[in-house]
């Protein structure tokens, strides 16, 4: 009886041990997931802040040579250009305004995004329950070591997750 004990109790430990993997694994691939969203925001952030800048220069050449042009022609044309040149840097700080906009609400869906696959993986508030929807059955966490390959603990929520919804059809390994 005494060794029957001890060999529970390794079983025991070895389950906990591969819960406790499991759990560093999964926590690996959501950092994994976080740092490719976040290189691909600073991608994205990168060619948005190209693409203004090429629009912004050639709006600059286009205002030069239209200034040449004036240079030419009477000083109140000149204020004319003035004018536009300043209603034209008004037009693009709003735009930029616009892009940051955008970029935030861009930045956000994604954090939702990224707290949504979380909470999908089971990695949210309940890190304790069975991960993963419960892959090992019932049997790991609900009903001891007679646990099974069905799917059992798929309706597991909360810190514990609470006993499976089937007991796991096959007997355990």
């Amino acid at each position: 009886r005494e060794q029957q004990q001890q060999q529970q109790q390794q079983q025991k430990h070895l389950e906990e041990e591969q819960h406790k993997q499991d759990r560093m694994r999964q926590q690996m691939v959501i950092e994994e997931k976080k740092r490719q969203l976040e290189e691909q925001e600073i991608q994205l952030r990168q060619r948005m802040l190209q693409r203004e800048k090429e629009q912004l220069q050639q709006e600059q050449e286009r205002l030069k040579q239209q200034e040449s042009l004036l240079l030419t022609e009477s000083s109140q044309q000149q204020n004319v250009l003035m004018g536009q040149q300043s209603r034209v840097n008004q037009q693009l700080e709003m735009e930029l305004n616009l892009q940051k906009q955008e970029q935030e609400a861009e930045k956000l869906r994604l954090t939702l995004q990224l707290q949504q696959q979380q909470a999908a993986m089971g990695a949210g508030p309940g890190l304790g329950g069975m991960q993963m929807g419960g892959m090992m059955g019932g049997g790991m966490m609900g009903g001891g070591p007679s646990g099974g390959m069905m799917p059992g603990g798929q309706m597991m929520m909360g810190a514990q997750g609470g006993p499976g919804q089937m007991p796991g059809q096959m007997p355990g390994m």
